[in-house]
């Protein structure tokens, strides 16, 4: 049992969750996710030269001399326009780089009909699927039926004599549609793949920031008591050294166990377990305060609470008495919890608020890191902390809902 009143992280505790362990989880899911990208990209760049390729076989074995080389340059200058600009998962399809790219596809998709004839048609399913990658919905999909549609009328006017008409249109349009809709689906694919790493990498980032504000708000709330209450318990055994060896040697036995127990309570950070027993927190307090000469009291130490509601209540405790401790120069202090309805109110207040340390006088309690964090905290579990002065007297007072708390 830590005397903080929970106790170490074990091994399981960091299997459970705990951020070194999510840290891993997000490692090896960023992993998976860049493999994802690769293979989705990869996988465009396969189908879309596999389809070229075999177009481009047809074509050899039908021509020859120039139109060969020509035909070598046409469909080389088509997939790298395709895999370039339209199936490249980062690419910006801007509306005027889209215009001028689906303009020159089109040129190289019907202008070497005229050379090549239908063999070189089959490159009519590059172009559908490029405008439906390339424009907004209805346009998309209204030139992607033209281009199929018309790719009816390429083959009657290009199409080879010893085909049947009926069957030469009717696969023309099929193989023109599959095409389209092959390279649209797997070049949005290869997109949403690299969307979603994206998005992975970016919560990734707002986690370890996140990660590092909890790490930065846990210590500062478990760690300000003991690291005052070493302060002041050494200052007291240097005091008591000559006149009373034997209490100074109590209070030094007290500082070393106060500094055992911050370094669990900062290992308790690092695991990400910081949950605490009200109770001992306010015994702790009180333990602390009366050392310091502070008359101090102590009410509802025995209420039942729930354990998110006792643990956040035992930070307030911890940043009060801190606050009292190095921000004035109390005489009394008192803590009180006390059940409101639904409700849950801890109220602790002390005197001679303001005359501690100079710099405290130069900025208001309420604007303190730790009293900002606690803040925040109460207002995440759906309840509220306020601090104010009456005439001397600092008094802190949260609220929170008493869900799941015993009657």
């Amino acid at each position: 049992m830590d005397a903080v009143g929970g106790r170490q992280p074990s091994d399981q505790d960091e299997a459970d969750g705990r951020p070194g362990n999510a840290a891993d989880a997000r490692a090896s899911s960023l992993s998976v996710s860049r493999e994802a990208d690769r293979f989705s990209t990869a996988l465009v760049a396969i189908v879309s030269l596999g389809y070229a390729a075999i177009t481009y076989v047809g074509i050899l074995q039908n021509v020859g001399g120039t139109e060969a080389v020509l035909s070598t340059v046409y469909a080389v200058a088509l997939v790298a326009l395709q895999l370039g600009y339209f199936s490249r998962p980062g690419a910006r399809l801007t509306p005027v780089r889209s215009a001028v790219a689906l303009t020159a596809f089109a040129a190289l998709t019907y202008l070497p009909l005229v050379q090549l004839g239908s063999y070189w048609s089959a490159f009519n399913g590059f172009l559908a699927g490029c405008l439906l990658i390339a424009l907004p919905l209805r346009w998309g999909l209204g030139g992607y039926l033209l281009v199929v549609l018309g790719s009816s009328l390429v083959e009657r006017r290009f199409g080879a004599d010893d085909l049947e008409p009926t069957f030469a249109v009717t696969y023309a349009v099929i193989a023109t549609a599959v095409t389209g809709l092959v390279i649209f689906g797997l070049t949005r694919l290869a997109r949403v793949v690299r969307e979603l790493h994206e998005a992975r990498e970016e919560l990734t980032r707002m986690a370890v920031a996140e990660e590092r504000v909890r790490f930065s708000r846990d210590a500062h709330d478990l760690l300000g008591m003991s690291l005052s209450t070493i302060t002041l318990k050494a200052e007291l055994a240097n005091g008591l050294v000559l006149s009373e060896p034997h209490r100074a040697h109590a209070e030094i036995a007290e500082v070393i166990t106060t500094a055992r127990r911050a370094l669990g309570e900062v290992r308790m950070v690092a695991a990400g377990y910081t949950t605490l027993s009200l109770p001992e927190e306010l015994w702790g307090a009180q333990s602390v305060l009366q050392a310091a000469e502070i008359d101090t009291s102590v009410h509802g130490a025995d209420v039942v609470l729930p354990a998110e509601v006792g643990s956040l209540f035992g930070t307030l405790v911890r940043e009060a008495a801190t606050n009292v401790l190095r921000h004035s120069k109390a005489e009394v202090c008192h803590m009180a919890v006390t059940r409101e309805g639904p409700s849950v109110r801890m109220a602790i207040s002390n005197d001679r608020a303001g005359e501690g340390d100079e710099s405290s006088a130069e900025r208001p309690p309420c604007t303190r890191r730790g009293i900002a964090n606690l803040r925040q905290r109460f207002a995440e579990q759906g309840g509220t902390l306020t601090v104010r002065h009456e005439d001397d007297e600092f008094i802190v007072v949260g609220v929170l809902p008493n869900s799941g708390g015993a009657d």
